[in-house]
């Protein structure tokens, strides 16, 4: 409460500034009350109530004309660019630079701002945010999504007060010069693009790896104002952008206090995956709209949007191909910790304690599970994999059956992820003369190369 950080804040005050050892001050204009811990380094800059954390492994740097004030800069921050930051926590490994302005937020570890406002804002993990563009009241604790320039996600003020928000899911991707009315709720909607010049009005979207884009053309009877969506799109169109992202997160972490490696696909996303392919099914069941797209969908928010008939079809399939490889990669992962050979292990028989059902949370699963590690987690992991392989193939399959599923829809999602690579080429290729000369040929992608390994390994484990 108020009265204890009060408390807190008078046992840590004091009435001098503090240099750590190898900490350094250079050429700063003003200096007030400030903390620069072993190894900090602060050049040209202005301080102000402040403290720089650091280690001599880990240092960090305020330097190039920047404000700090009543602020906290982590181990491993750079601040630099004539950046501002004020009222605001920088965690690990973080920066913000470019004259970007950072008032009264939170910006996670491995995260970075540059060039924009963000205000007012909790930014997680890995979130990109490097083109002139505004966050403004906006909360994406699992962070690794993306601004992308010209973006405006901050219409926080209804002309009678500014208390409108949204809430972003792990990876959404705001496209260049797209518009995001307030309240939004994407929570349920993580890796979910908006595309580039798309407007959004004031709307809860429940579907995970979407595309919310501007429609192709007007539908007699239906609002300009509303966007088309299409569940699934990234997994199923753009399957790439995934492995990509997978790659990325692995090879751009350098923080040590936080985990943020927690896997893409585990159960808390996972189970909106199973939602959201649960109300397209029933939607398909029942009589298809005259108008060829669904305003609504039964037991879950498709937001301000149409969702053609087309586009809930092609849904159902991505996100069942999604769950059946997520599923059946878990019994390969749990044979072989258990020193199983994955073809041979009777796989319905090994049942967790605790399965997804038992544990708390919004989703089936304990939210300290969600970014933590360890047995805890596996088996949280391996009781919704189970589950998932009970309902799509049934409890006597043996695994030597369902490892040969895993290789078809493995061979098939790798042709996907070449194939959304290719699209780029092919489009490419018709504008520019040289531009498979530059970009190089597909199958020379690093990250179709390493879809490729990983799919002759598994032939390797099934010979």
């Amino acid at each position: 409460d108020a009265a204890a950080v009060e408390a807190f804040c008078r046992r840590v005050s004091v009435e001098w500034s503090v240099l750590g050892p190898g900490a350094r001050a250079l050429y700063c204009p003003s200096l007030e009350s400030f903390v620069l811990g072993p190894g900090a380094t602060a050049c040209e800059a202005h301080l102000s109530h402040c403290t720089v954390m650091a280690t001599h492994e880990e240092p960090a740097v305020v330097r190039e004309g920047c404000i700090v004030s009543h602020s906290i800069v982590s181990p491993g921050c750079v601040v630099e660019g004539a950046a501002v930051v004020r009222r605001s926590v920088l965690l690990e490994h973080s920066s913000v630079g470019d004259h970007a302005r950072v008032e009264e937020s939170i910006i996670g570890p491995d995260a970075g701002v540059a060039c924009g406002e963000c205000l007012h804002s909790l930014l997680g993990p890995f979130t990109g945010f490097h083109h002139q563009s505004l966050l403004i009241a906006a909360l994406c604790p699992l962070g690794r999504g993306n601004v992308a320039h010209g973006a405006k996600v901050g219409s926080n003020h209804t002309g009678r007060a500014n208390d409108q928000e949204l809430v972003a899911g792990e990876g959404v991707f705001f496209g260049l010069g797209c518009v995001i009315k307030y309240p939004a709720n994407l929570s349920r909607s993580p890796y979910s693009i908006i595309a580039a010049g798309t407007t959004c009005l004031p709307q809860r979207v429940d579907f995970p790896f979407s595309l919310i884009s501007t429609p192709a053309f007007a539908r007699e009877g239906i609002a300009p104002a509303l966007n088309e969506l299409r569940p699934g799109w990234v997994l199923w169109r753009s399957a790439y952008t995934v492995e990509r992202n997978i790659a990325k997160f692995g090879k751009r972490r350098r923080a040590r206090r936080h985990r943020t490696d927690f896997p893409l696909m585990r159960p808390a996303v996972v189970a909106m995956l199973l939602n959201a392919r649960a109300a397209l099914r029933q939607a398909l069941q029942g009589q298809l709209p005259e108008n060829g797209v669904y305003l609504s969908l039964p037991g879950i928010s498709v937001g301000k949007n149409i969702v053609p008939v087309d586009a809930v079809a092609e849904g159902v399939e991505a996100y069942t191909c999604t769950l059946r490889r997520y599923a059946l990669w878990g019994l390969v992962g749990v044979a072989r910790r258990l020193g199983e050979r994955p073809a041979a292990w009777a796989w319905a028989a090994h049942a967790p304690a605790a399965g997804p059902g038992a544990l708390p949370g919004p989703y089936g699963v304990d939210p300290a599970a969600l970014a933590g590690g360890g047995s805890d987690e596996e088996d949280a992991a391996w009781a919704q994999q189970r589950l998932v392989l009970i309902d799509e193939y049934g409890e006597g399959t043996p695994a030597a059956e369902l490892l040969g599923s895993l290789r078809q829809l493995e061979a098939a999602h790798v042709e996907r992820v070449a194939d959304s690579r290719q699209r780029d080429t092919r489009r490419g290729t018709s504008i520019m003369e040289d531009y498979e000369s530059v970009h190089g040929h597909v199958e020379e992608d690093p990250v179709v190369v390493a879809c490729r390994r990983r799919l002759a390994s598994l032939d390797e484990l099934l010979a």
